[in-house]
């Protein structure tokens, strides 16, 4: 599992079974966050340069930059497959 170093998500006792290995990220790293290239993604092709006649329909776009991505698993991990992400071991007991 992979969480940033911020110190408001540490837990103090956080349990961990035996087959997770807790990975930390410096906190303030937005380049080593493989969410931050899918916001500015989001941001760049579907909300730039519009205003939106209210909240929901900013919803809605956001609803369908999120269904676009997700249906495109390519473009997402060739926007969050930095070296630190592919090169974990990924394996599943």
């Amino acid at each position: 599992m992979v969480r940033d170093g911020a110190g408001w998500h540490k837990a103090h006792r956080l349990p961990t079974p035996a087959n997770l290995k807790l990975v930390s990220r410096p906190a303030w790293s937005p380049p080593w966050n493989p969410v931050e290239p899918l916001w500015d993604e989001g941001r760049e092709k579907w909300l730039t340069h519009r205003v939106f006649d209210s909240m929901t329909a900013r919803e809605n776009q956001l609803v369908t930059a999120l269904t676009t991505l997700a249906a495109d698993p390519q473009r997402v991990a060739s926007l969050t497959g930095f070296d630190w992400v592919r090169s974990l071991p990924l394996n599943a007991n």
